[in-house]
């Protein structure tokens, strides 16, 4: 069925393709965030200490971001579904 089908329609098909991949990655991420916001929540209401005794600062922050930022890359523009 693919092989029939023009080249417009191959484009158009990957471009969705990637955007739900995208989408899902990302909901994915919201998902996870309020899992973890509800977890420490938990742990502030039982005063449970968190201090690991290690930070990384703002160039850590920058680098988590930025490894973040190419992961949601990587799954939807750079993702290989046809």
């Amino acid at each position: 069925m693919i092989e029939k089908m023009d080249e417009d329609e191959r484009t158009a098909i990957r471009a969705k393709s990637k955007v739900e991949s995208g989408v899902l990655y990302a909901s994915g991420l919201i998902a996870g965030e309020g899992l973890v916001g509800i977890l420490l929540a938990v742990f502030a209401a039982l005063e449970f200490n968190l201090a690991l005794g290690v930070s990384f600062g703002p160039i850590g922050t920058l680098a988590f971001f930025g490894i973040l930022t190419y992961t949601l890359m990587r799954y939807s523009i750079f993702s290989r579904n046809y």
